[in-house]
């Protein structure tokens, strides 16, 4: 990929004359070389918010960047969605809170997006949930007018989960047109899940029950699971004598993803995403942003004179200790 654009990159640059034809003669045209390396203001400003919110996984934050990239491009092909990332990992390794630091990024609110637990959707009859149910059936409902779409785009529909008018009021009033669909547990979906999400990533585009066409051009799929964790911790504990077995994580979930998905689901992907576990130092930074998210809390609720949370070093490190234990 990054060969054919420096070579598009490498024809632009190049192309400095151009002769005219009515003299013949040879006029300089401005040199014009894409600058591929040097992130923009608005990327630096992207992962700035990242790096204060985020912590550790810098794979992550370098795939949030390709993600913010991919939505500002007016290029990208709208007959996809702008993203699809599997995310594997740990449990408590931030793969959710991507979701929610994405959301406040985009729309000032980290509860910004439409969550679905696929363990809930493993039969032919949950996709309803999702896509709402046809005529003749109990719930059904006639497709809204552009007039009832602008006048409930806050409002939640339950009928239908993926409806047009969700995907908007997932955004809580923000007027960024991007949408964040967190999938979790993906890897629990039935296989009827998978195929209906296969063809929204393939078009963009699915009709609901009620015949409305909804289109996903402008949505984020995350999708973090725990697929492959538990047998590749199984094969990091088992040693012989004091030899300690080492696990290329990344090769080990090639492996079984490979043999969880289809071909044409892993195609779909545009990326896999591994989420390491935290250091110590990661979660300590986590357990600051989480204190001074209960502050705003208490901020919220009584105002800003109400009072102040003073978390003295030996609460703090007792704090990290509950944090870090696995239980």
């Amino acid at each position: 990929m990054n060969t054919i654009v420096d070579r598009i990159a490498d024809a632009i640059s190049t192309a400095d004359s151009a002769t005219d034809s009515t003299t013949g003669t040879i006029t300089e045209t401005p040199r014009t070389r894409l600058d591929l390396v040097t992130p923009s203001e608005d990327d630096r400003a992207f992962l700035a918010f990242i790096n204060s919110n985020l912590f550790g996984q810098p794979a992550a934050k370098e795939m949030l960047l390709r993600i913010h990239r991919a939505a500002k491009n007016p290029f990208r092909d709208r007959t996809r969605p702008i993203y699809k990332a599997l995310m594997p990992g740990d449990s408590h390794t931030g793969k959710t809170e991507t979701a929610c630091v994405l959301a406040d990024y985009y729309h000032g609110n980290p509860e910004a997006f439409i969550r679905i637990n696929c363990a809930n959707y493993k039969n032919k009859g949950d996709i309803s949930r999702l896509l709402g149910t046809g005529p003749g059936w109990v719930g059904y409902q006639k497709p809204p007018t552009d007039e009832e779409l602008a006048a409930n785009k806050d409002k939640f529909d339950a009928s239908a989960l993926l409806s047009a008018q969700n995907l908007t009021a997932s955004r809580k009033g923000s007027k960024t047109p991007y949408t964040i669909v967190l999938l979790d547990e993906f890897e629990k979906a039935g296989d009827e899940f998978e195929q209906f999400i296969l063809a929204i990533y393939s078009a963009a585009k699915e009709r609901m029950g009620n015949n409305q066409e909804v289109d996903f051009s402008d949505c984020i799929f995350l999708m973090p699971c725990n697929l492959g964790m538990s047998e590749i911790a199984q094969k990091q504990n088992h040693s012989i004598g004091f030899v300690t077995n080492t696990v290329d994580t990344a090769s080990e979930l090639d492996g079984i993803i490979t043999r969880r998905y289809p071909i044409e689901v892993i195609n779909r992907f545009d990326e896999v995403c591994v989420y390491g576990k935290l250091t110590r130092d990661d979660v300590n930074n986590v357990l600051g942003l989480h204190i001074k998210k209960v502050q705003k809390r208490v901020d919220a609720a009584y105002g800003d004179s109400a009072f102040t949370i003073v978390v003295e070093e030996s609460a703090r490190k007792r704090l990290l200790e509950l944090c870090l234990n696995d239980r």
